[in-house]
């Protein structure tokens, strides 16, 4: 089977992939660098989130809503060290209440927690877009903060 990775998948094998067949993914892939995992950010979040932000709607979908802001951070936190987070450790980083990260972190952990649906799409939609404006306004990478 052959498929496109995205950067940040690619990040991901060679910094924290093993093999179950074959030969290692750091055998097989290139190394990357820092600024690799920040440019692999970079176009994650300025493409496909850039596209889902325009759509809040689709927030008002819990997993979207989950993974908005799993995204987000993860984004946020790649962008300003150029290295990964998984996405457990990243539900602390999220830009989100208390009482939402509780509930995203149960959820995680596969506990059946379900949070306020409007109220959750809108927080996870104006998580995107304060993220994403950042982006925009910004050339300098390193040292961004949340």
């Amino acid at each position: 089977m052959q498929r496109i990775l995205s950067g940040i998948t690619r990040a991901e094998l060679v910094r924290h992939g093993y093999a179950v067949f074959g030969r290692s993914p750091r055998e097989v892939l290139p190394a990357i660098r820092d600024d690799d995992v920040r440019q692999a950010a970079r176009a994650e979040l300025t493409g496909y989130w850039t596209w889902a932000a325009r759509r809040p709607w689709l927030r008002l979908d819990p997993v979207i809503a989950d993974l908005g802001f799993t995204a987000m951070a993860r984004g946020r936190y790649a962008l300003r060290t150029g290295e990964l987070f998984t996405k457990s450790q990243t539900v602390e980083q999220a830009d989100a209440p208390a009482w939402l990260i509780s509930q995203l972190r149960a959820r995680r952990q596969g506990e059946d927690v379900t949070s306020p649906r409007l109220r959750t799409a809108l927080l996870a939609w104006r998580d995107a877009r304060r993220t994403l404006d950042r982006i925009q306004r910004t050339d300098t990478l390193p040292g961004w903060a949340r």
